[in-house]
């Protein structure tokens, strides 16, 4: 676990030399970014759950009997495998490419619209839902790949004044080659109008309690234990705590940046996406692996969050409030997952292991 205590330590301090002292320097993101790439893509093909079936499925694209052959992957994926393959066929060199194709996208998409890219990347590190964005990529190579190409739709969506042109649309198509899964995201592109404060946060009410109320019914109350983050149930029920969403933080978060954010603001493309990722969450926490499907909402986050804590219009002080609680809470999940993954003994990032040593 000491290289995801170290990364953190590095991204965090930071966040606070940006936020605290005023010293913004494309320094300290570059330097946070490259040790997070270089964690992913230079992990050992053991490291992570999948690692080891995508680089057999790679090295052996013709071979009927490979996990991937049996279930089968998008064509966007096998056109990428081919021409990764025309260089090599080495396991590390095809995980280090995987892992800068899929990181590069993100990074530049960050570096363009972030306010604190360096807080970016910390809330890449820490935030998400049962497992977290960061670790997500250590899994699911297709659903990240899928990403990286939405964040170059959504670089070419905004500088087009947030409308749809055939950059978009092309890159949009490659996602869905990459992981099918990305077609969820398609409405997040329509362009509303107007956006209602109130209409918003009702939704967002109206749609926590209908999911508290099936999640009490369906599974007694474990969707709602893993809200806590409580370490002893996070001993207890591993498995569980996997399979489930934490529903109140995202929608305290989400109703808090539509409360205090101008109107004009919350039409834009991360915004939308919040209100995506909150609805979805509420709703269908109890669903086996949704965390593998609102992280298609998320990762716009990781430039909302951010400016969101600009775009608030409250006094100073209560932003620092909010900052200060944001950073401790997701400061404390990140450490209760790693010690969830640390009790896995296959197929987990923890303890890493690279190719290096």
């Amino acid at each position: 676990m000491e290289e995801f205590f170290y990364l953190y330590v590095i991204i965090l301090f930071f966040v606070l030399r940006e936020v605290l002292m005023r010293k913004v320097t494309n320094k300290g993101f570059c330097l946070c970014a490259f040790l997070m790439l270089a964690m992913v893509g230079l992990r050992d093909i053991h490291c992570g759950a999948d690692t080891w079936n995508y680089c057999d499925f790679f090295v052996n694209p013709k071979k009927s009997t490979t996990y991937y052959s049996i279930q089968g992957v998008e064509p966007g994926f096998r056109v990428l495998n081919s021409i990764i393959g025309i260089f090599s066929h080495n396991e590390n060199f095809y995980l280090f490419v995987t892992a800068l194709i899929t990181f590069c996208p993100i990074y530049w998409y960050i570096g363009k619209y972030s306010s604190c890219k360096v807080m970016s990347l910390f809330v890449f590190l820490t935030f998400g839902t049962a497992t977290m964005m960061y670790f997500m990529s250590f899994y699911l190579m297709r659903q990240y790949l899928s990403i990286a190409f939405l964040s170059l739709a959504i670089v070419f969506y905004k500088k087009n004044n947030e409308k749809i042109n055939k950059n978009v649309v092309l890159l949009y198509c490659i996602a869905l080659s990459m992981h099918i899964a990305s077609l969820i995201f398609l409405p997040v592109f329509y362009k509303y109008k107007s956006v209602s404060k109130k209409n918003v946060i009702l939704l967002f009410v109206i749609t926590f309690v209908i999911g508290s109320i099936t999640t009490h019914y369906f599974s007694d109350f474990y969707a709602l234990g893993a809200l806590i983050g409580k370490g002893q149930y996070l001993q207890n029920n591993a498995e569980r705590f996997y399979q489930y969403m934490m529903t109140l933080p995202l929608f305290a978060l989400g109703t808090m940046f539509v409360l205090f954010t101008d109107e004009g603001h919350l039409k834009l493309i991360e915004y939308r996406s919040l209100y995506f990722a909150v609805v979805f969450n509420n709703l269908f926490s109890i669903v086996d692996y949704s965390d593998r499907t609102i992280v298609y909402f998320l990762f716009p986050l990781l430039v909302l969050i951010p400016n969101a804590f600009n775009y608030m219009k409250i006094k100073i002080l209560y932003k620092v409030i909010a900052f200060a609680v944001f950073v401790a809470y997701y400061s404390y999940k990140y450490y209760s997952v790693l010690n969830l993954y640390s009790e896995f003994q296959n197929d987990s990032p923890v303890p890493y292991r690279s190719c290096l040593y």
